[in-house]
């Protein structure tokens, strides 16, 4: 290895001068994309809202409907609460990087039967169900975390390819704990594995491409980090720490 010389040194602090000026463009492209998207989310909420109001009037009447009326209804129900996924989780990506977290002493297990209050309707259409291990007590945003866990719960749902055994998972090494929602699935080709976390990129073509980037900016804001591994026998398993 020689000795750097003036115009190596000088190359050395142009790179470092582009990366940061690059890392600068990112984050203000990560800010305008949040509040684009808090101010898309809500734009569409009210109207969608009120068109599932009104499907739900139409299911009131379906006796009255013909076959072809209630297959054509029930396309529209599913289809409206698909939108409505994609403007939750749209407003979730906006959320995460710019809410105030109040972190506190919690019981993951809460955080868990949170997210299922939301993410169980889809595990249970999916003909699947969760278990976990014995989850430990962290210091975390409750509220933020648990909508960490129903992304990741909801996206064994949407990607893992029908009814899968899911599991919320601990492990405890000599730098702490090790958290994560493992399936049974079908897995995530190599060539997705990094690029899943971007937003708008799916592996299977499904969901809104949202869930697993919001889950990765919540874990983020705590200091964390969130991974994927794939098991010998099968499936993904999406696993994080945080700070």
């Amino acid at each position: 290895m020689g000795i750097p010389t003036a115009d190596t040194e000088d190359e050395v602090a142009e790179l470092k001068r582009v990366l940061s000026a690059r890392e600068t463009e990112l984050s203000e492209l990560r800010e305008a994309f949040g509040e684009f998207a808090s101010a898309a989310g809500h734009e569409l909420k009210s109207p969608l809202n009120k068109m599932i109001a009104f499907v739900k009037l139409l299911q009131d009447e379906e006796e009255a409907l013909s076959e072809d009326a209630r297959e054509n209804l029930g396309f529209l129900v599913r289809s409206a609460n698909k939108l409505r996924r994609g403007v939750d989780q749209l407003l979730d990506y906006a959320r995460a990087g710019r809410v105030e977290l109040e972190p506190e002493d919690v019981e993951l297990d809460r955080c868990v039967d949170l997210a299922l209050r939301f993410a169980g309707a889809e595990i249970e259409a999916a003909g699947s169900a969760v278990d976990r291990d014995e989850l430990p007590t962290l210091h975390a945003d409750m509220a933020w975390l648990a909508v960490a866990l129903r992304h990741l719960i909801d996206n064994v749902a949407q990607h893992a390819g029908g009814a899968v055994r899911c599991r919320v998972t601990a492990e405890r090494d000599e730098e702490g704990w090790t958290l994560g929602v493992r399936d049974w699935g079908v897995g995530v080709e190599p060539q997705h594995r990094e690029r899943i976390f971007q937003p708008f990129e799916r592996a299977h073509g499904a969901g809104s491409g949202l869930g697993l980037p919001v889950a990765a900016r919540i874990i983020e804001r705590h200091g964390g980090r969130l991974w994927l591994e794939s098991p010998e026998d099968g499936g993904a398993h999406f696993r994080f720490r945080i700070g």
